[in-house]
C-alpha cells in the first residue's frame, strides 16, 4: 500500500475511486483579452465564435455597469 492510498483510507475515502484528471487542461490555448469594465482577464467562448474581436466585456454584468 503506498503513502498515497494510506493517506487517502485515513481522510475517508477510498483508495479505488481517486478522480479523473486530465493531463493538461482543454482550454489552455484559447485566446484572451482583458474586461474593459472590471480589468480581468476573459477567455473566448463558443458563443462568442463570430464577433469575438467585438467583445470587450467579461459578462452581462459588467456590460451593464459600464465605468
Amino acid at each position: 500500500m503506498t503513502v498515497n492510498q494510506k493517506l487517502l483510507i485515513a481522510a475517508g475515502r477510498n483508495p479505488q475511486c481517486t478522480p479523473h484528471r486530465h493531463p493538461m487542461p482543454h482550454h489552455i490555448n484559447r485566446p484572451t483579452k482583458n474586461c474593459k469594465a472590471c480589468g480581468r482577464p476573459f477567455q473566448w467562448r463558443k458563443k462568442w465564435k463570430g464577433v469575438w474581436e467585438d467583445v470587450i466585456y467579461c459578462s452581462e454584468r459588467c456590460r451593464k455597469n459600464k465605468k
